[in-house]
């Protein structure tokens, strides 16, 4: 099990494409040229170079396509690898900084976290990265991982099969936090899936999501998204789909979080105002926890 907070993008990716080759029959060379590594380096969404993904997802009119072809893809996983080393691990090492001061202004809630599922999990490597990144950080949490697609699941359990992370193929389930990763986008109904999460979830204290909504030409996201919570569509232009989606957090007492080790607001980071004892004349949706622009009621803390 190696190291995910300390190895670098390279050894991750040596380290994982045995598996990969285990598990689709494929040999390390031919993993390689799908992910356009040369030996030394490995290029930033090198597999989009490979139209195969493209053109199950897009077709000829550039138009979303068939989903579960193309999730059940064996190229999706490499698109899964890609999406970890380069975008999840990020915004993981982004929340090691983050989370112990989250914690200091909350009375100790990431303490009182028992659960976080990590859905959408891709092939495991960001659940297996939580699960060391808590242990690391002194919490007690248990990581479920939680996604559908078989490919990306059954690498999820031999990645994760020295820990006591959970593999869960279901549908959502309750938990005290939830972390999402380029996950959303794949929506068509983004704002319906928020609803639900809060809903039949009954409320994680914590949501943790980053979402390239803004990125339309990738295989599974889409140009518009339907933000209604029924069966009548009302289509929403992807740049915008992301304030309707928060907004459902707001209207159930969530408050975003904000600090500056969370560069671009990517992971968006989400808690129950209670948790940090926002005041009821407080009518803002944002908090911030930078020491220069802290909310008054914190500095005391």
């Amino acid at each position: 099990m190696i190291d995910l907070i300390s190895s670098t993008t390279e050894q991750i990716y040596d380290a994982t494409v045995p598996l990969i080759s285990k598990l689709l029959n494929k040999s390390s060379s031919w993993i390689h040229t799908q992910c356009s590594y040369n030996g030394k380096t490995l290029k930033k969404d090198g597999w989009l170079q490979n139209d195969h993904l493209m053109e199950i997802w897009f077709g000829s009119k550039m138009e979303p396509a068939d989903e579960d072809r193309l999730y059940s893809d064996e190229l999706f996983v490499l698109a899964s690898l890609n999406s970890y080393l380069f975008w999840s691990r990020e915004y993981l090492h982004r929340l090691e900084r983050f989370l112990p001061i989250l914690n200091e202004h909350t009375n100790g809630l990431l303490d009182s976290i028992e659960t976080i599922v990590d859905f959408g999990g891709g092939i495991g490597l960001s659940s297996l990265h939580l699960h060391q990144l808590f242990q690391k950080l002194g919490y007690k949490a248990n990581i479920v991982y939680q996604n559908k697609q078989s490919h990306q699941s059954e690498l999820a359990k031999m990645i994760c099969e020295e820990t006591d992370v959970e593999i869960n193929v279901g549908n959502l389930v309750t938990a005290d936090a939830y972390f999402m990763s380029e996950v959303l986008e794949h929506f068509k109904k983004p704002v319906k899936f928020m609803y639900d999460l809060v809903e039949l979830t009954n409320g994680p204290k914590l949501v943790m999501h980053a979402s390239s909504f803004t990125q339309p030409n990738f295989p599974g996201h889409f140009p518009e998204y339907d933000r209604s919570l029924n069966d009548k569509p009302v289509l929403t232009k992807n740049k915008s789909i992301n304030r309707y989606m928060n907004k459902v957090l707001y209207d159930n007492d969530y408050v975003n979080v904000e600090h500056v080790s969370l560069w671009n607001h990517r992971p968006q980071v989400f808690v129950k105002r209670s948790a940090l004892r926002v005041p009821d004349d407080y009518t803002s949706n944002r908090v911030s926890l930078d020491p220069r622009w802290i909310a008054p009621w914190l500095k005391n803390d």
